[in-house]
């Protein structure tokens, strides 16, 4: 089953030009990673599509390549994001 196409806009070099950090959220096992943007754009270059990114994105926890995975924009020095903790039963 395909994905749907991404909706992200803007570009690598972009987000590093404002300060900003990118990480994806799978919603399958709820793992959260933040990617290291200097990295990515040494390996792809500053014009580098986000959304491709996010297209390409495998779950470094479970391996999913078909979960719904999210992505999240925020800044250096912004506190880490993570999903609410389960109410057990």
């Amino acid at each position: 089953m395909a994905r749907k196409p991404s909706r992200h806009v803007g570009t690598l070099g972009d987000l590093a030009r404002h300060g900003h950090t990118l990480s994806l959220n799978c919603e399958g096992c709820r793992h959260w990673s933040r990617l290291d943007l200097p990295r990515l754009i040494a390996a792809h270059g500053e014009n580098y599509l986000v959304r491709r990114v996010v297209d390409r994105a495998i779950c470094t926890a479970c391996g999913d390549r078909d979960a719904a995975v999210n992505c999240t924009v925020g800044w250096e020095g912004a506190p880490d994001f993570s999903y609410p903790k389960p109410i057990e039963p």
